[in-house]
């Protein structure tokens, strides 16, 4: 199928925007009455008088449509001065399950008082042929679980709480439903409005005044309001052809980031430029070719990802390109930065974008790998290769004559990914032999083969070809023959055939080996802590430090968004290390690592500063080096009684940055700490978990999105409360944050009142919180404890808590 349509580029679709109204971080009072507000916010709609929710007339878009603010005091069972309110109220509750909190039972919905209006609230109230041999009392994730069925997506139902801050839903005249939430201190955070409605916020304003819930006239400050977030796109081709045409994101690859027509360099920075001069510095580059899993472990869609930030450094725009034509931007601003966001940010963005584009299908027209294809190739990926190497009179071959796709018929593919010698095979186990598949016409194809224990596919062999290149000296023992050009596709891409034989990395110089090796990344880059850098052992450089202030505090994994206390909220960067920042008698600093090791800090010597500790996380390479502190820990005489640990750390960075040093310093925090962490998520691509810090003194709290498969076991002391709830301890003390857990009546029906019963923790497998007990699976009950109290601590903290990183972002 020829391409015989004119691509057009076209104009940028804004879709949404994100605003932050009267922001004010440092302001602790109250200027909402949340609660009045939640009860008085007027809605669209209403409830019938049955208990069951529904319109008593479906409302015109746009509409208020739901409202609901939880304020939750003790994490383990609610109390007198838990507020919890809904509407309409989450539902319907499932049939045949009753709510342990509101009693309600389904169909009908919880009350709008609720404390906890959620699926994990629910027991089965009696016995049914539904669920054939189970209790009642049994909870209904536990049930649901073993029935193998799936959770129902039910309207007005959203299973995560989100505490301290009312939150409102707006249904837009597109069906999109945007967030409204509302902070004690007056600020509200407007997510994903539509671009086009600037009407929102005054009637936001005017409906909050309406509640009475304000501390006077509630008005919008234009210096404390600002757009954040600003997402739009625009297609590569018309969108009436996405079902005909696909873009070849291989041809995208190598042209616009390896070939250097755009690519160069200012600074020492990447960046992508056009013939005007105009340019934007670019990170992040990033291509998904399609053989990335996500964390269902499904192949995810093909797509190119990168960050553009433009000369004068305050926003950021991520470019995600995808495989049906659509590109998508999101402008944000830069670390330190609050300046609003304008349309122009995004336009400008999408202008340079586009004359990148149309220059692109314009070379890669010339180059005869066009970015745009028939539809037709992706539909049939592993039949029409677009690499192939023309047969011998010069016709053009699509189809591979020899490699097929096994995939569609259950077993492997062994096409490699992209379609080279120099590709990947899409299942381990398989490597991509460069003998490939001999075709009729003496050319070779790509195919992934088996990789065995002896023979011409071993591991063995393999290393060997690696080190003293291809053809090797088994080549013919094998029957296996080599010549130039003998291969059936070109290098993805490029005109140029790719080659079967290889040198081995025998025959590289030393500086050809470094090269190849940092391009593979197996050089690690040398950072201050290499040994030729450390000043001295630990041993020695300890004689001069206060031990305890060199003490590093413990950080426990969170394990439920709502812990207890107050906390600031820092992004946790990418390959950064936490050290101390240490300042001994005479000001002189040092980094200390957990390891152990010391080195110098490359900050002048600052006499004042004697004797301060500062905990922080470091990037220790020599190109950004960088230091993150988050706490300090000192006992300097300037700064009489006032200030609490955050202002002096802020005071003590201020003086280091009064002097010279070869280190660069980030204070990132935020004391918004859910608003906070969505935009660190969102904006920062280059973090890899959050830090919560108490102004207790107390534990830190940290946060990534890796889960940890956990099959462990851990005794616990149990004693009854009430119905299937039950208080737990660990020879005779209570763990922390675990006070009650819920147990299947069937489990413990005829069982003592008081007993030692052995659990199976696996957080993969039933995917909730630590403290919501459900991750405890109850096995057998024992004579007597197992494990000492240290112990079970030691266990539950080793657990990463996976929780989802919607619980943040949404």
């Amino acid at each position: 199928m020829e391409l015989n349509v004119t691509p057009q580029i076209s104009d940028l679709e804004p879709v949404t925007y994100s605003m932050l109204i009267n922001t004010d971080k440092s302001n602790k009072t109250t200027v909402i009455d949340q609660k009045k507000l939640v009860q008085n916010f007027k809605l669209d709609i209403k409830v019938d008088s049955d208990g069951i929710p529904g319109y008593t007339k479906k409302p015109a878009l746009p509409a208020f449509i739901s409202k609901r603010f939880f304020q939750i005091q003790n994490l383990e069972k609610p109390n007198k001065s838990d507020f919890s309110y809904s509407y309409p109220p989450n539902g319907p509750i499932e049939p045949d399950f009753v709510c342990l909190f509101c009693e309600e039972k389904g169909p009908r919905f919880h009350l709008e008082n609720c404390k906890r209006p959620f699926d994990s609230s629910l027991v089965l109230d009696h016995t049914t042929p539904r669920f054939p041999g189970i209790e009642p009392g049994a909870h209904y994730d536990v049930i649901i679980k073993k029935s193998g069925q799936k959770k129902a997506v039910k309207e007005h139902v959203r299973s995560e709480k989100f505490t301290d801050q009312v939150e409102i839903i707006y249904e837009s005249v597109s069906k999109k439903e945007t967030t409204i939430r509302v902070s004690r201190n007056g600020t509200i955070n407007i997510i994903s409005a539509n671009f086009f409605d600037n009407t929102l916020p005054g009637e936001i304003v005017k409906r909050i005044n309406d509640t009475g819930a304000s501390v006077g006239v509630y008005s919008i400050d234009p210096e404390k309001t600002y757009k954040y977030l600003l997402f739009a796109q625009f297609n590569l081709f018309p969108e009436a052809l996405k079902k005909e045409l696909i873009i070849n994101l291989n041809t995208i690859d190598n042209n616009l980031w390896k070939v250097p027509i755009f690519k160069s360099s200012f600074q020492s920075r990447t960046i992508f430029k056009l013939n005007d001069d105009s340019f934007y510095y670019v990170s992040d580059y990033f291509y998904n070719t399609g053989d990335k899993k996500s964390k269902t472990g499904k192949l995810t869609n093909p797509y190119i990802i990168f960050t553009l930030i433009p000369p004068e450094g305050i926003v950021k725009i991520i470019v995600q390109v995808y495989l049906r034509g659509s590109v998508q931007l999101k402008a944000s601003y830069l670390k330190g930065n609050t300046v609003g966001l304008s349309n122009k940010v995004i336009e400008d963005a999408y202008f340079f974008l586009k004359e990148i584009f149309e220059e692109l299908l314009i070379y890669s027209g010339e180059s005869q790998f066009n970015i745009i294809q028939p539809a037709i190739v992706v539909e049939k990926i592993f039949e029409d290769i677009p690499n192939m190497v023309p047969d011998k009179n010069g016709k053009p071959i699509k189809k591979p004559q020899k490699v097929h796709n096994r995939g569609k018929a259950g077993g492997h593919d062994l096409r490699p990914i992209p379609f080279s010698f120099n590709g990947k095979c899409p299942e381990p186990g398989y490597y991509v032999a460069p003998r490939g598949v001999r075709r009729e016409d003496g050319k070779y194809e790509p195919i992934c083969y088996v990789m065995k224990k002896t023979g011409k596919d071993s591991k063995a062999r393999l290393l060997n070809m690696l080190i003293n290149g291809y053809p090797d000296s088994e080549a013919a023992r094998y029957g296996e023959t080599v010549t130039k050009d003998d291969s059936a596709i070109y290098i993805p891409g490029t005109k140029v055939i790719e080659q079967r034989g290889f040198p081995g990395l025998n025959t590289l110089s030393k500086d050809e080996l470094i090269a190849c090796m940092k391009d593979k990344g197996y050089v690690r880059e040398s950072n201050i802590f290499d040994k030729s850098k450390n000043v001295s052992s630990y041993q020695q450089f300890k004689a001069s430090v206060p031990l305890p202030t060199l003490q590093f505090k413990k950080i426990k994994q969170i394990t439920d968004l709502n812990f207890v206390g107050n906390f600031l909220v820092t992004p946790i960067n990418n390959d950064t290390l936490r050290v101390k920042l240490y300042f001994d008698e005479y000001g002189k600093s040092y980094f200390v690592n957990t390891f152990k090791e010391v080195s110098e800090s490359g900050i002048s010597v600052i006499p004042e500063l004697a004797g301060t500790v500062i905990d922080g996380y470091l990037y220790p390479f020599p190109k950004n080096f960088t230091f993150y502190p988050f706490d300090i820990n000192d006992s300097l005489p300037f700064y009489g009684t006032s200030p609490n640990r955050m202002e002096r750390l802020r005071k003590v960075v201020a003086i280091i940055n009064t002097k010279p040093k070869s280190v660069n310093i980030e204070l990132d925090f935020n004391l918004d700490v859910m608003g906070g962490s969505k935009n660190y998520l969102d904006n920062y691509p280059e973090i890899s978990g959050l830090l919560f810090i108490p102004f207790d003194g107390k534990h830190y709290y940290s946060w990534t999105d890796i889960q940890h498969d956990s099959n462990m076991t851990v005794d616990l002391d149990i004693s009854f409360i009430d119905k299937n709830r039950w208080k737990v301890t660990v020879q005779g003390k209570e763990l922390p944050g675990i006070g009650v857990i819920e147990l299947p009546v069937a489990f413990t029906n005829g069982k003592p009142k008081k007993m030692t019963v052995l659990f199976k923790i696996n957080l993969r497998t039933t995917d909730f919180k630590l403290v919501e007990k459900k991750p405890f699976i109850p096995i057998e009950q024992l004579e007597g404890p197992v494990n000492s109290y240290d112990e079970v601590v030691g266990i539950l903290e080793s657990i990463s808590s996976p929780i989802p990183r919607t619980a943040f972002t949404n």
